[in-house]
């Protein structure tokens, strides 16, 4: 992901502090502040957790979340195929344990 501050995003063990939660690089520059004297400070936190692991996720890929919810979207898609295509030859003998692994998959991706 180009243009975003490189490494791993970190929630500085200090918050709390002024009225926010601060995320840093490794090296402990500031990259952003979650803040907010009206939101309970659990929401702060979840928040700062938020902004970390998108931060260090989309370094880690070189893609925002959104990209990653796409890919997510396609990829279940053909695994659903994968799954009919077994169903629909009687594959499921031969190819059953992979199914298995296909249905896991879909279930997992689905957030269920």
């Amino acid at each position: 992901m180009k243009g975003i501050t490189k490494g791993k995003w970190v929630i500085d063990n200090d918050y709390g502090i002024m009225g926010g939660i601060f995320i840093n690089d490794d090296d402990g520059r500031l990259i952003a502040k979650a803040e907010s004297f009206v939101e309970p400070l659990k929401e702060r936190e979840a928040n700062a957790i938020l902004i970390a692991d998108a931060g260090t996720t989309a370094n880690k890929c070189q893609l925002l979340p959104s990209e990653l919810l796409v890919q997510r979207d396609e990829l279940l898609e053909a695994l659903q195929r994968v799954d009919k295509a077994i169903d629909d030859m009687k594959l499921n003998n031969r190819f059953g344990h992979t199914q298995m692994y296909v249905k896991e998959a879909i279930k997992n991706a689905k957030g269920l």
